[in-house]
C-alpha cells in the first residue's frame, strides 16, 4: 500500500472497542472489525471483496464522531480505495460505482446526497 498513514494508525492504534461499528450500518454490514480489516489491508491479506467494501463507505465522519481515540476510519478507507484505483490502472474497480461517480461529476443530484440542507 501506497497511502499507508492512515491505515497503519488505524491498524496500531485502534482498540477495537468497536463504538465506530455501534453507530454506522456499513461496518456492521461489511467489515465488523475495523482494526482487523486495516491490519489485512496493510498485510495484503484481504481477499477482492473485502478489499472492494472500501468503496462502500460513504465517509460521513459518524465513526470518528464515536471514537475514544479520535480516529477516523473514513480517511483509512478512502486510503485503501486510493491504493485500489492505482493498482487498477486509475480505473474504479465496481461497476455499479462507475455510474454514481459519472452522476455526481456530472449533476447536482438530490439522490446523491447523504445530508439534507437546513431551512434558511
Amino acid at each position: 500500500m501506497k497511502n499507508m498513514t492512515d491505515v497503519r494508525s488505524m491498524a496500531e492504534s485502534c482498540s477495537a472497542c468497536g463504538a465506530c461499528t455501534k453507530n454506522c450500518l456499513f461496518l456492521q454490514r461489511y467489515v465488523k472489525s475495523p482494526r482487523k480489516y486495516f491490519e489485512q489491508a496493510l498485510s495484503s491479506t484481504l481477499d477482492t471483496e473485502d478489499r472492494k467494501s472500501a468503496f462502500y463507505c460513504m465517509v460521513c465522519g459518524s465513526c470518528k464522531a464515536v471514537c475514544p481515540k479520535n480516529l477516523d476510519p473514513g480517511r483509512a478507507f478512502l486510503a485503501v480505495r486510493g491504493d485500489i484505483v492505482t493498482d487498477n490502472g486509475g480505473a474504479i474497480p465496481i461497476e455499479s460505482l462507475k455510474s454514481v461517480n459519472n452522476h455526481q461529476k456530472l449533476s447536482f443530484s438530490a439522490l446523491l446526497r447523504t445530508l439534507k440542507r437546513g431551512r434558511r
